[in-house]
């Protein structure tokens, strides 16, 4: 099985956390498939952006793909290229 690589940011409060990095998942890759594997490697970011029952980023997390938010493409079923530049950005909120 093919495997692509994918250059991952991070930018916010999690950016002196966990460094830039390249992951490396099997073809057919998708953001969420990203997600998972970065769960895995990175304890920092699972405890801060991954919701434990599902799995899946919280809401407090902005995710690009390309500099394209993934809420305008397909979401977490968002694709990925070899080469593609994923950025992750915790949104904190004050009041």
């Amino acid at each position: 099985m093919a495997q692509i690589r994918v250059e991952v940011t991070f930018l916010g409060a999690l950016q002196n956390l966990v460094p830039k990095q390249v992951i490396e998942i099997d073809e057919p890759a998708t953001v969420a498939m990203l997600v998972q594997k970065l769960g895995v490697v990175n304890s920092e970011f699972n405890k801060t952006l991954i919701d434990p029952e599902l799995k899946n980023l919280l809401p407090n997390a902005l995710t690009l793909v390309n500099n394209h938010e993934i809420g305008l493409l397909q979401g977490l079923k968002t694709n990925l290229q070899n080469g593609d530049i994923v950025t992750i950005i915790q949104v904190v909120h004050g009041g």
